[in-house]
């Protein structure tokens, strides 16, 4: 059987798909949802001779790839910097062109392959963000309630223990923007519950993780 060579162009919402022959002839080429399955019944008729499937990292990349490998296809995942480069020569750039120009850098093997992250890393990863996301949030809203009341010269009072209650002492008089205020607050709780509640998540993922136990007996530096 002739080995056949693929590229994928994904996007959002549509895949191209593009495969040669180690001729470089196109053997077939189409346009399908970005769906795995659908992709998967586009290149059923070579499935026993594909050598590999060039795709370039980017958004979708990770879950297809993943998805993908677990069907049984030769996934290889590459450098966009170095794709971009390459198919920025083209002088007609379509989805149609870059996949052929992918299926070309699968046949010739001229790409940087990357290593791509398991489910499990994609998820440890998506934690993080969630977590540095409601943290900010937090920090935003405080800074936003602390410039507004600055403008009209209110401080908040440091004689109190916790941040609730110098935003209520600073408001007991202050009926309009007590109803501006108040609301941020509950919202800045808000994102404090959520983050607590990430980082319960964290610390139960770093327990059951043994390399993450093993870099926590690393001793502190000292200055």
């Amino acid at each position: 059987m002739e080995k056949c060579y693929v590229g994928l162009d994904v996007s959002k919402e549509e895949t191209s798909i593009c495969v040669c022959n180690q001729s470089g002839d196109v053997l077939s080429a189409a346009r399908v949802v970005t769906d795995p399955d659908t992709i998967l019944r586009a290149l059923s008729k070579h499935t026993g001779s594909m050598q590999c499937v060039v795709l370039e990292t980017g958004r979708m990349a990770n879950w297809l790839y993943n998805e993908l490998c677990d069907r049984g296809l030769p996934m290889v995942c590459i450098d966009a910097r170095q794709a971009h480069a390459v198919l920025s020569q083209m002088h007609n750039k379509t989805d149609a062109n870059d996949a052929a120009m992918l299926t070309e850098l699968a046949r010739t093997g001229f790409y940087r392959k990357v290593e791509v992250k398991s489910r499990g890393a994609q998820e440890r990863r998506v934690l993080l963000k969630a977590r540095e996301v409601a943290l900010k949030s937090r920090v935003n809203v405080e800074n936003t309630i602390r410039g507004l009341l600055a403008s009209f010269g209110l401080r908040l009072p440091k004689h109190l223990s916790t941040y609730e209650q110098r935003v209520h002492a600073l408001l007991r008089d202050q009926q309009v923007l007590s109803g501006i205020v108040l609301p941020l607050l509950e919202l800045r709780t808000a994102a404090l519950r959520q983050a607590a509640a990430l980082t319960k998540e964290m610390a139960r993922y770093a327990k059951e993780d043994e390399v993450c136990q093993r870099l926590m007996t690393i001793p502190p530096s000292r200055a």
